[in-house]
């Protein structure tokens, strides 16, 4: 059915720790962790050149947490990969990221639209610290839906392209739909469009110590 092809599944409660490791040119999602009681730790990873599927060119995933799952990456570069490098969804669900980097991730074949860095929605909760996101497109950081937070500290996000297929978007932090999100020590700079996009009265942000520079038309 020329489905999925992923490089690692964690589920249904099991306990995985991965040590440097490289996951690479996998398809749909490269490592997944799944369901309440799941718990993966990645330290000194790479994970790049994720594909989507062939069946239909959906996701290009590197690292996506659903369902409840908790997740942290620790030293781990995720770079080229397609649709978004970090991908965090449904309440429960747990993500803590540091001293990563999210870059270059690009446009899905199928119609040259987003290629996010870092995607939080449907309640899921997600820490960066210590992040450089850059020369992602679309959206470098996306957090949408109520119940939805993230949190970023000493965070460098630059460089996002616009989509391929509009030129559209290029930005680089963007909350909607009652989410939250706290930027604290943060440089963005030479986005497109906006660097920061905060939509509707049910949304909030905090932003401390942060430079913005250079957003470009």
């Amino acid at each position: 059915d020329r489905a999925f092809g992923g490089g690692l599944n964690a589920q249904g409660g099991a306990v995985v720790e991965v040590t440097r490791a490289v996951f690479k040119g996998n398809r749909d999602v490269a490592v997944v962790a799944s369901q309440s009681g799941t718990t993966l730790t990645l330290s000194d990873v790479v994970v790049r050149d994720t594909q989507g599927q062939e069946a239909d060119r959906a996701h290009g995933r590197g690292l996506q947490g659903q369902e409840g799952a908790a997740v942290e990456a620790n030293r781990v570069v995720f770079e080229r990969n397609r649709e978004a490098s970090v991908f965090a969804i449904h309440a429960g669900t747990t993500m803590r990221l540091s001293d990563v980097v999210l870059r270059d991730t690009l446009s899905r074949q199928s119609d040259r639209t987003c290629g996010y860095g870092i995607q939080a929605s449907v309640g899921a909760v997600v820490e960066l610290t210590r992040t450089l996101i850059e020369r992602n497109r679309g959206l470098a950081v996306v957090v949408a839906h109520a119940g939805t937070r993230a949190t970023l500290a000493d965070v460098v996000v630059r460089d996002t392209q616009s989509q391929e297929s509009d030129r559209c978007l290029g930005r680089g932090i963007q909350a909607s739909g009652g989410a939250a999100v706290d930027v604290i020590r943060a440089l963005l700079e030479r986005n497109r469009e906006v660097a920061v996009l905060i939509g509707d009265g049910a949304t909030t942000a905090t932003l401390v110590d942060v430079v913005v520079r250079d957003t470009e038309g």
